[in-house]
């Protein structure tokens, strides 16, 4: 399989799992190439149709505290997709972010220091990859990605689908492992004569 189509849909998983994470909803996800103005790039290699989540960001400044959450789930979803796919592939992949990236530099960083702005982006990206890193997180983006090279396009409920059948496979994975354990000790200490 392409390796492009699959970073594609790692990168795209991490969107959809960054707003499932934050209670963004959406109205799909695809990693169907489009040749159109997309998030105003000439071409884009998939995306997520968002609903808007209603952040007038005219007047809003980072460094007032209440709008730090604002701010930060913006930029988490922003930056989710290439830290998934950096996860998946090992590499940072800024070439296919430039749209991720346009909003956010363009409200969030341009707000603040130099210095502050680099703090503040290595720890987004730090935080970014280990809420990904975490099993259950990563088994749901693999999922999602999974699903998407299979049909392209997701619906937000058909990708609320695939996350719970994950965890359902999961889950009854470990009762088959509790059950196996078990049956081993009980072999164990108590050997057939």
């Amino acid at each position: 399989m392409n390796k492009r189509l699959i970073a594609t849909a790692y990168h795209e998983a991490g969107h959809v799992a960054a707003r499932l994470l934050t209670n963004r909803r959406f109205k799909k996800v695809t990693i169907i190439p489009s040749k159109g103005k997309v998030d105003n790039q000439i071409e884009s290699f998939g995306h997520v149709d968002s609903v808007g989540i209603g952040i007038d960001w005219d007047g809003l400044s980072f460094v007032r505290p209440l709008e730090f959450r604002k701010f930060f789930i913006s930029d988490f979803i922003s930056v989710s997709g290439v830290v998934a796919e950096k996860i998946h592939t090992g590499r940072f992949n800024y070439g296919g972010a430039n749209s991720d990236f346009r909003h956010w530099e363009d409200t969030t960083l341009l707000n603040l220091s130099e210095e502050l702005g680099r703090k503040y982006q290595k720890f987004l990206f730090k935080y970014t990859e280990e809420v990904f890193s975490m099993d259950e997180n990563w088994r749901n983006i693999t999922a999602i990605a999974e699903s998407l090279l299979e049909k392209k396009t997701l619906k937000y409920n058909e990708v609320l689908d695939v996350v719970k059948q994950s965890n359902i496979i999961f889950y009854q994975s470990v009762e088959r492992k509790k059950i196996e354990i078990e049956q081993t000790k009980t072999m164990l200490t108590h050997p057939e004569k």
